[in-house]
């Protein structure tokens, strides 16, 4: 299992918890990808997927800001296309 910690420089409030950090949990799984379409996987799709691999409702996700989003999208399509799989 490989796991990519993204320090957040914006943390985001998810109720009454200060969210400081993602950990998106690979490999990549079904579950994660479970109703994403195989084509035209959007922004939206994405952010559904990083939610589901650190294991953040979506209303988390939606609250990340500029540098933090940009990362976590890419780390989480590092994941997409198979560049995770030696951890490097």
């Amino acid at each position: 299992m490989h796991t990519v910690t993204i320090e957040l420089k914006h943390p985001v409030m998810h109720g009454t918890e200060e969210v400081t950090r993602l950990e998106l949990r690979g490999p990549l799984r079904g579950k994660h990808l479970r109703g994403i379409p195989l084509e035209n996987i959007t922004f939206d799709h994405v952010l559904m997927i990083a939610g589901r691999m650190c294991g953040h409702v979506p209303t988390v996700m939606e609250q990340l800001q500029g540098d933090d989003l940009m990362r976590v999208i890419q780390e989480t399509s590092g994941f997409l296309s198979g560049g995770r799989v030696t951890g490097s």
